[in-house]
């Protein structure tokens, strides 16, 4: 990875992490676990939507057409923490998606992560296994509806993917990590680090960082610090690593960075992330910025968000402006209601048959934490 004249090269840092991680593992007994050490919990998540405009979901005139309006069961996902012994979890997420069914080409049933921790303090814990990739506010909880006031993360920023552009980080990576939380002296911000080394991306669709198809291994990492009270969060994030585009372009390399921010107090927020993304010679750069403000129950939100899939193609931008509410209707019980205006440049190329090029988008959600 080139940063400004240094290059670090990712593959050789692997087996460094990997010797590290086995040589920080407790040596004893293996036992099972039992109910105690187990911990589940969950959420599900009912969705609506409908569009103003023709809006294919998956690319065919076969396909169902959003501006039909429907449910459908988003989540219904599950999670596990498991005790091992003092400082040894494993940590897992299963997620079925779209009410999966054998027969869907939508549904899904995904493991978001499964992975294994050891815990030395707050300030250095290690992880292997499957994660998903750590990148500014929503990169690990963008599944996660009950943990945001929206139906959806920033859809530009997060599933850049599905507005003409490319995501700006892989969903998921498989490999080591190392992550803590400390202050530099007492009553200095909490400075938050996660740093990794995995496969990246590969020209798999289904689970990218299952394997990789080149040499060079991906490696990123994400640093930000919160006030006392977490009133103030800011933070950066870096990714670098080789994607596969087929059989004979094997090593396109892939850099990102991008920077977050958030503030919160006495019941108002604002939050922004802005990312650049490039992958051979094509760059793109998206943004948003959003406020909300919590009274008793209600909470409405305003969101502008903006896609540039490539910095050299003039008018190919995708731009959305939401409004919603958010209703707790209990502590683990929400109702999200979110009106999208969608506006796409003429030269951004349709990803969907059919698709109208401006198009409003009603959505709502009912999700209940459990």
């Amino acid at each position: 990875m080139n940063i400004g004249n240094q290059t670090v090269k990712a593959a050789s840092a692997a087996p460094i992490l990997a010797i590290l991680f086995a040589l920080l593992l407790p040596i004893g007994k293996a036992e099972g676990a039992t109910f105690d050490s187990i911990k589940l919990y969950g959420y599900f998540d009912l969705g609506y939507s409908q569009t103003t405009g023709a809006k294919y979901s998956v690319g065919g005139q076969d396909d169902p057409n959003q501006e039909n309006g429907s449910f459908d069961l988003r989540h219904m996902n599950i999670l596990t923490d498991i005790t091992v012994s003092q400082s040894l979890f494993v940590k897992t997420h299963i997620e079925f998606e779209h009410g999966i069914h054998p027969s869907s080409d939508a549904a899904s049933l995904v493991m978001e992560y499964g992975f294994a921790e050891y815990v030395i303090n707050d300030a250095l814990k290690f992880r292997g296994g499957k994660m998903l990739t750590p990148i500014g506010i929503f990169g690990e909880i963008h599944d996660a509806t009950p943990a945001y006031l929206s139906v959806s993360p920033p859809e530009t920023f997060y599933r850049a993917k599905l507005k003409g552009g490319h995501m700006v980080t892989p969903k998921w990576t498989t490999g080591l990590a190392v992550l803590g939380t400390f202050s530099i002296y007492p009553g200095a911000p909490d400075l938050e680090y996660v740093a990794y080394v995995g496969n990246g991306e590969s020209r798999f669709t289904t689970n990218e960082s299952e394997q990789d198809d080149n040499p060079n291994k991906a490696i990123g990492g994400r640093l930000q610090f919160s006030t006392a009270g977490e009133i103030l969060h800011m933070g950066i994030s870096v990714f670098q690593g080789d994607k596969a585009i087929s059989q004979t372009r094997m090593r396109y390399s892939h850099t990102s960075y991008g920077g977050h921010a958030s503030v919160t107090y006495d019941g108002f927020n604002m939050m922004a992330e802005y990312a650049k993304s490039k992958i051979d010679t094509v760059t793109e750069s998206t943004w948003y910025v959003q406020a909300s403000m919590r009274i008793w129950i209600v909470a409405p939100y305003v969101r502008y968000q903006r896609l540039e899939p490539n910095n050299n193609v003039t008018d190919d931008g995708w731009a959305v402006m939401a409004g919603g509410v958010n209703f707790m209707l209990t502590d683990a019980l929400f109702l999200k209601v979110e009106w999208d205006e969608n506006r796409r440049g003429k030269n951004n190329e349709s990803l969907f048959s059919g698709e109208d090029r401006n198009y409003g988008e009603l959505l709502a959600s009912l999700t209940m934490m459990f």
